[in-house]
């Protein structure tokens, strides 16, 4: 891209962001990804097909939209009379100012508008953020050409471009050719489809080589990479400021609930490794009252020097935006039938996931057998064998994945219980996120794996 300077009128070439090589604009609210086969193997989601695109008035679109994407490819060039990159400007009514360099409709400069470029390499950091304020103007650092890079791969065009940073996307494999589509993000080259060259015309063949800036190097389909960092933990005295390693303590009241008591696994003390045991859940009757009312409840959480899905560090090595996954039916324990004379005391139940792997709002629950799942929050009217009304939501965090169950009435709790055989059981349904050692720069939604690119310019 080349510009004149305001003062000096002197002609300097300007790097610019790689755009796929034909004229784009800003996008607009009105502006939809395409539309493609529905298949799963198509370069944009079936589910985003159609719909508005992300980023409007942030990134680049091709000025004939995305009519030139198909169900694989970027193509561009593609046509029985394919247009030069001016020849497009000239269709949609713009120019280029010989003097300036800049694109101009009617004689007014086009900031919304950059005419087609040919890539010369990647950049190594952000010059202009890094440099916007120096006295010396911004100066580019060195432009990679031959070096292997190593991005997040997403199989999804508008997955990616969730990530504003450098990445990859589409169908990608050992060996492929690949360019840069309207945004400088990395996706595969028509070239690398030996039944798409096949029916090229010259021009596009030649377009498109101009395009390619290197080649797949290697694939990598898993988020957890070998070696330690999936160890990795951040530290005690940072978990103890966390609320969810650290909960405040639920209110004790007398000695009905003295061992109802939510706490981290090495207490408060911030002592390490401090005291081993949770007061939540024993299996034995701490209360003597020979009751069974506790029985076939405990902690199903291992000590946390054990949990090792749970070790990543927050923000850095959890993988909270990259795994996603339902966890179904997940019992937490038992509620059993009071006798004749005596109360049902609170209940409380855990979720085996810590609290901060729970996506918020998501946490169900059901109790028994049958019926259906009901969002557990605080003061719902829980069913039991889907009888409804019977036990109602005293307490519930999901932060601290703790909630806290009471009876609403002791007569029809009883009778509901002697028909489920003196006991029903708490299931809970929620979506999990995280994964321990998913390194920070893959941590995106919709990732699949990273690709190192070799560039090759």
């Amino acid at each position: 891209m080349d510009l004149v300077d305001f003062e000096s009128r002197k002609l300097f070439n300007t790097l610019t962001l790689a755009n796929g090589g034909v004229p784009v604009r800003l996008r607009q609210a009105s502006d939809t990804y395409p539309t493609l086969s529905g298949s799963t193997t198509d370069i944009v989601k079936p589910s985003s097909q159609g719909q508005p695109v992300q980023n409007v008035a942030k990134e680049w679109i091709p000025l004939d939209g995305f009519e030139s994407y198909e169900n694989e490819v970027f193509r561009p060039f593609k046509g029985e009379d394919p247009k030069t990159a001016t020849e497009m400007l000239t269709e949609a009514g713009y120019t280029i100012n010989t003097e300036t360099g800049r694109v101009q409709k009617n004689g007014v400069d086009a900031n919304n508008v950059r005419p087609g470029n040919i890539p010369l390499g990647m950049l190594e950091r952000n010059e202009y953020t890094r440099d916007q304020d120096a006295f010396n103007g911004i100066m580019p650092g060195p432009i990679l050409t031959d070096a292997i890079v190593e991005y997040p791969w997403f199989a999804y065009k508008d997955k990616a471009e969730e990530n504003l940073w450098g990445s990859a996307y589409g169908v990608l494999f050992i060996g492929a050719q690949v360019k840069s589509d309207e945004n400088g993000r990395i996706t595969i080259s028509p070239l690398s489809f030996p039944d798409k060259v096949k029916d090229m015309s010259v021009y596009e063949y030649e377009m498109e080589r101009q395009q390619v800036i290197g080649q797949v190097y290697g694939v990598n389909h898993e988020i957890v990479p070998e070696g330690a960092a999936k160890w990795a933990m951040w530290a005690l005295e940072d978990r103890l400021n966390y609320e969810g390693f650290n909960p405040a303590l639920y209110a004790k009241t007398n000695r009905r609930g003295e061992d109802a008591v939510n706490s981290t696994a090495y207490f408060s003390t911030g002592k390490y490794p401090g005291y081993p045991y949770d007061k939540n859940y024993l299996n034995h009757d701490l209360h003597m009252l020979a009751s069974t009312g506790r029985g076939d409840n405990y902690d199903p959480r291992m000590n946390f020097e054990y949990r090792y899905s749970d070790m990543g560090i927050p923000g850095l090595t959890d993988g909270y935006n990259a795994v996603k996954k339902p966890i179904t039916n997940q019992k937490v324990g038992t509620i059993h039938q009071a006798g004749d004379d005596k109360e049902y005391v609170e209940m409380f139940f855990r979720t085996i996931d810590m609290g901060q792997f729970i996506e918020v709002g998501s946490l169900q629950i059901r109790i028994g057998s049958t019926g259906s799942y009901a969002p557990l929050v605080k003061d719902a009217k829980i069913a039991c064998n889907g009888t409804a009304g019977i036990f109602n939501v005293k307490y519930v965090s999901e932060l601290q994945g703790l909630f806290v169950l009471e009876a609403v009435d002791k007569t029809t709790t009883d009778t509901a219980l002697e028909a489920a055989n003196g006991s029903v059981e708490v299931f809970v349904s929620y979506e999990r996120r995280g994964e321990a050692g998913v390194p920070t720069f893959m941590d995106w939604d919709g990732i699949c794996g990273s690709v190192k690119i070799l560039f090759q310019k």
